[in-house]
């Protein structure tokens, strides 16, 4: 092939590393033909890589000399630096010159392009794995392409280094590695839970950021390359980019070339820990075939001068069959949890005399221990509340529901983990009203991800209850773990086979047995009744039920909302008296609505709905969901009977007063709502839900200090949910409070840095402060996440508004707002925050005939108190635009009337020349700004 220039060897190199090991020979014989020193050029690389994962780094600089990618512009990226490289691609570090933001750019090797299959495997593998939102998860921001076909994924860039790198300078100490390891397993536990398994566990896929807190073992894990495995073959041994390092974390099943699970992860994971405790793999081997006969056969040496508890579970995760592993990720961190809160032991061996002395102080210190804590206990029998002892009456204990995971291939069982826990969490809030000792947080509220620790904090449970599903040719088992939510320790372990009952008991009925069991609660009589409501006697139907729950629950897109509609139509087939499936079916049809904006699946929801409680009336809950319909329409006469109907059945349901509250503040009647919200919090006082509610009710109604003492009481039970921290620091921004309304949105964010509420809201403080741009690239990034929400456009636009140079492009997106928040006036044609988004669309884009009359249309409102202080205020600002500022100040006052608008009217770039009249003096005055 004559002479060739290193770029043209660098893409032969690449499309050699796609073959496997059959189909090199007759690929180097293809291209090379009887240039010898070219094929020897390859065969050295292609060696070199095999003994080096890191070749391609090492070799940039020495033999490409000035990688030609740096500087270049691909898509919005500009390439800074390489980062590194491998059988997988070459990352980059690079600028996002839109979102102002560091990234992290791979590009896959260039056969993938090439190859139709392999493309379409990677737009499948990496959708799947953009949709993983974890703190230890690499966030994905986009897949696409250059302009020559070279496939390449964008990647949130992570200051710090590989675990690799950690591991390379010695063995880490017991409690970092138990640290790193524990939100390794929280990471895929994650990721297992959405049905993807990583197959490539290895410490050069896993990076240390600098630490974030205390008691992360010195700095946050983030899993990367999730889905890229399955791509290059991860699962078998022939295919391409399998390197020495890779086939050391391999499962045996990896190894055979046989199907693997979630479990293949757990294995890699053992392996992975076993290093950075050692400094060494377990299976080890001058070669490939060494490695492989070595994880099938042998057993790994044992782990020296390491404590008891993480040995044993390095054990555990190196079973070599599958089912001798822990069953889920979950499992895994739930026992590194527990051993990261052991002492580390020394490095090395303490003489004898020391180990006698130490032993001897030990048992003082337990004695003394053991006497101290009797006399505290005696002294206060209620010392250290937030520790799970029993469940009272007298004083409930909150119950979280935190997900149900599928173990090995769905098939069909697929959905069918997510719908019993969507049973379980409402079969529990139905039982409240029996005065069991518990009161119940709904599942659609704890994240997958979340720990129970974590859901302690932000939600105020004392018990988290997991669990299982795993199919066998037998028929299903059913594993529950109830779990202390402040201590991580599990109360009990229950697990249920299904082919050894046949009592035809249904699976969720066996779920909730198995949770009373495991609280030593007995079920009343009459509340078994209560919960035979609206189920089926077919099998076929009630799994088909139970499939399209878990499909409902979990919905990202309108496919997986029509899978669950397909469902809840097979179970109706097999019995058209099945109720539950009719009251699925409406709420999926209400969830399509609302993803869709498409008004005729609100009429459909209705219909299914009605027939649910046509078929059996005394479901409670399809009544409130009737009533979330109802007022979704603005049919508040209709919502407030389907209310009252849900609390005649059961009195103590919490939800339906909290939204029979916000009706009746929707009607103007302030006392009735604020009965009802202080009801719902005296039903569930250690709910937030209660709190936030009753706090934005004060919010809205202008009683700001009410606001804050409610908001506060609250966090006193949920220090860190995300919601009351975010409304808090709404209350500080309408008293006028700068340092405390920013300190609370970072407070926010760093509980949650995804809370898109909080990004918005910090956004909005940087508009008033005219900090345009910066405003803008937070109103951007939501806008990306939400396109199709009309205040998305509208925001980003507020922004560009008053950019010079993006005025022409606000004005574009003013026009997409408009046209979405249009669809929804179809619906909700009276909802008075809309009527006012709309009016301000139009004079932004000059109609100013077409927003008086959508403001006219708000003054003649039969109902005036319908307006909040906040839509009076936009009134205000946009009469003021419009040149009529008698009719501005007189909305503007009604807002400061009520505590609204202070900030707003000292900052907003739309009432600049309001600001320097007389008459903006004397309001200023009168409610001292």
């Amino acid at each position: 092939m004559g002479i060739h220039d290193q770029e043209s060897i660098r893409r032969l190199f690449d499309t050699a590393l796609s073959r496997t090991p059959e189909q090199l020979k007759g690929y180097l014989d293809e291209v090379c033909g009887s240039d010898a020193a070219l094929r020897a050029e390859i065969e050295d690389l292609l060696r070199a890589y095999q003994e080096a994962p890191d070749f391609f780094e090492n070799l940039a600089a020495s033999v490409f000399d000035q990688d030609p990618m740096i500087g270049r512009t691909i898509s919005r990226y500009t390439i800074r630096e390489r980062l590194g490289g491998g059988g997988m691609g070459v990352v980059y570090l690079a600028d996002d010159n839109r979102l102002q933001r560091p990234v992290a750019l791979k590009f896959l090797p260039p056969s993938w392009s090439r190859d139709e299959g392999a493309r379409a495997r990677f737009e499948q593998e990496a959708r799947a794995a953009s949709s993983l939102d974890h703190p230890n998860i690499c966030t994905i921001y986009e897949i696409g392409e250059t302009s020559d076909d070279r496939l390449f994924i964008a990647m949130a860039y992570y200051e710090g280094e590989t675990l690799k790198k950690k591991i390379a300078r010695g063995p880490l100490a017991p409690q970092t590695a138990l640290a790193y390891a524990g939100q390794m397993a929280r990471g895929l536990a994650a990721a297992h839970a959405r049905g993807i398994i990583h197959r490539d566990i290895k410490p050069a896929n896993v990076m240390v950021n600098a630490p974030v807190h205390s008691g992360t073992g010195g700095g946050l894990v983030k899993i990367v390359d999730f889905g890229l495995a399955k791509l290059a073959g991860g699962g078998q041994l022939t295919q391409t980019g399998v390197t020495m390092g890779t086939v050391a974390y391999m499962s045996p099943e990896q190894a055979r070339g046989t199907p693997v699970d979630a479990r293949t992860d757990v294995w890699s994971l053992g392996v992975v820990l076993y290093e950075m405790l050692t400094g060494e793999r377990p299976f080890r081997g001058e070669y490939e075939q060494a490695i492989l006969y070595a994880i099938l056969n042998e057993s790994p040496p044992p782990v020296a001068d390491v404590p008891p508890a993480p040995a044993h579970i390095i054990a555990r995760c190196l079973e070599k069959d599958p089912d001798r592993r822990y069953a889920s990720a979950a499992e895994l961190e739930a026992d590194l949890e527990r051993a990261g809160r052991e002492p580390d032991m020394p490095a090395r061996r303490p003489s004898r005399w020391l180990q006698l002395l130490r032993v001897a102080g030990i048992v003082l210190l337990v004695v003394m221990g053991l006497w101290f804590g009797l006399q505290s206990i005696l002294s206060d029998p209620g010392s250290d509340p937030r520790v799970f002892r029993s469940v009272s009456a007298a004083d409930p204990v909150g119950i979280g529901v935190m997900g149900f995971q599928t173990i090995g291939d769905a098939g069909t069982t697929a959905g069918l983990a997510g719908g019993l826990e969507v049973t379980l969490s409402s079969q529990l809030a139905l039982l409240q009203q029996y005065q069991l000792g518990f009161w119940v947080i709904p599942e659609t509220e704890i994240p997958d991800t979340m720990t129970a620790h974590e859901a302690y904090l932000r939600f105020g449970i004392g018990l988290a209850v997991r669990g299982s599903v795993q199919g066998f040719e037998e028929g299903i088992r059913l594993t529950v773990n109830v779990v202390d939510a402040f201590t991580g320790r599990v109360v009990g372990t229950h697990q249920v086979d299904t082919w050894e009952h046949a009592n035809g008991m249904a699976l969720q009925d066996q779920v909730v047995e198995a949770v009373f069991d495991l609280l030593s609660v007995p079920i009343p009589d009459e509340a078994r009744g209560v919960l035979a409501h609206g189920k089926t006697r077919v099998a076929g139907a009630n799994e088909y039920y139970l499939r399209g729950l878990g499909y409902l629950r979990d919905y990202q897109t309108a496919a997986d909302l029509d899978t669950a509609i397909v469902l809840f139509e097979k179970a109706l087939v097999q019995d058209d008296a099945f109720a539950l499936a009719h009251a699925g079916q409406g709420e999926a049809y209400w969830r399509k609505y609302g993803l869709t904006n498409d008004t005729r699946w609100v009429d459909e929801a209705i219909r299914y709905s009605r027939q649910a409680l046509a078929l059996n009336d005394r479901l409670s809950q399809v009544h409130v969901t009737l009533g979330i319909i109802y007022n979704g329409r603005q049919r508040y006469d209709e919502a407030l009977q389907a209310y009252e109907r849900a609390l005649a059945l059961d009195p103590r349901n919490e939800e339906a007063h909290r939204r029979q509250a916000r009706v009746y503040y929707s009607l103007g009647d302030y006392e009735k709502a604020e009965a009802g919200y202080r009801q719902a919090i005296a039903l569930k006082q250690g709910y937030w839900r209660g709190y936030n509610s009753l706090g934005v009710f004060y919010l809205y109604t202008g009683r700001l200090e009410e606001a804050i003492t409610t908001f506060n009481r609250g966090l006193a039970v949920a220090p860190e949910n995300q919601s009351l921290l975010n409304n808090r620091a709404i209350v500080y921004w309408n008293l006028g409070n700068v340092d405390e309304t920013v300190s609370g949105f970072e407070q926010t964010l760093r509980v949650n840095p995804r809370y898109g509420r909080a990004r918005r809201n910090l956004a909005r403080a940087y508009f008033y402060q005219g900090r345009y741009p910066e405003a803008a690239a937070y109103f951007e990034a939501q806008y990306g996440l939400q396109p199709d929400n009309y205040t998305s456009p509208a925001n980003l636009a507020n922004a560009w508004y008053w950019i010079p140079e993006k005025r022409t492009q606000a004005l574009d997106k003013y026009r997409e707002a408009l046209g979405l928040a249009r669809q929804h006036l179809k619906v909700r044609p009276e909802d008075v925050s809309l009527l006012g988004s709309l009016a301000t669309y139009y004079a932004r884009l000059a109609r100013p005939d077409s927003a008086l009359l959508l403001l006219h249309q708000i003054e003649g409102l039969s109902q005036p108190e319908q307006v909040t202080p906040a839509v009076a205020f936009g009134v205000g600002e946009l009469y003021e635009d419009l040149g009529r500022r008698t009719r501005a100040l007189t909305w503007i006052e009604s807002a400061l009337a009520r505590g609204h608008g202070r900030m707003e009217l000292t900052h907003s770039p739309w009432l600049k020349d309001l600001r320097e009249t007389d008459a903006y003096r004397a309001l200023a005055a009168r409610y001292a700004l």
